[in-house]
């Protein structure tokens, strides 16, 4: 044990006790249930139709959830980016400043990112991996997100190769 736990109420207290084995299997049913809510998201995804279900989830299995408060920068224009965005609920405004230096100049509104759409995968797919712009979230927003070496399919999971989705970019 780690820890100790001491009632200090002077009324005492009820403890319920869960055991290792009934609390992993209710860990895994959770994460196929999000495997599985993943997957069926994957399927209305314009870039990912004609994908197989063993391919889509293989791909679910590779994205992470994010969420993402009211005005919070999730890709910020000139850092090196390492993580493609897939909306998965919310909305998000990509703006761009021309010039970085410029503390006064207001960044334009490149376009409104909603779900199902993708953001970030410009940086990922060309030589230079900087970010050509910055997205906001607008109100409450929950990303899927991959990491680049997923992305760039270095990982062992086969199918994660999305370079070819995105060849026109280049």
């Amino acid at each position: 044990r780690t820890a100790s736990i001491r009632v200090t109420s002077a009324e005492g207290a009820k403890l319920w006790r869960l055991d290792r084995r009934a609390y992993q299997n209710i860990c895994a049913a959770n994460v196929a249930a999000m495997t599985a809510q993943t997957e069926s998201f994957l399927e209305g995804v314009d870039i990912l139709k004609g994908k197989s279900k063993e391919q889509l989830i293989t791909i679910a299995s590779a994205l992470e959830k994010l969420s993402f408060a009211p005005g919070k920068e999730i890709v910020t224009q000139g850092e090196v980016g390492d993580v493609f965005y897939l909306l998965y609920s919310g909305e998000v405004e990509a703006i761009q400043k021309k010039d970085m230096s410029d503390e006064s100049e207001r960044p334009t509104l490149l376009r409104k990112i909603v779900a199902g759409e993708y953001f970030g995968e410009r940086a990922l797919v060309g030589e230079a991996a900087v970010r050509t712009a910055s997205c906001v979230a607008v109100g409450f927003v929950d990303c899927l997100a991959m990491h680049k070496d997923d992305f760039k399919g270095k990982t062992p999971h086969p199918f994660l190769s999305f370079l070819s989705l995105f060849a026109c970019l280049n």
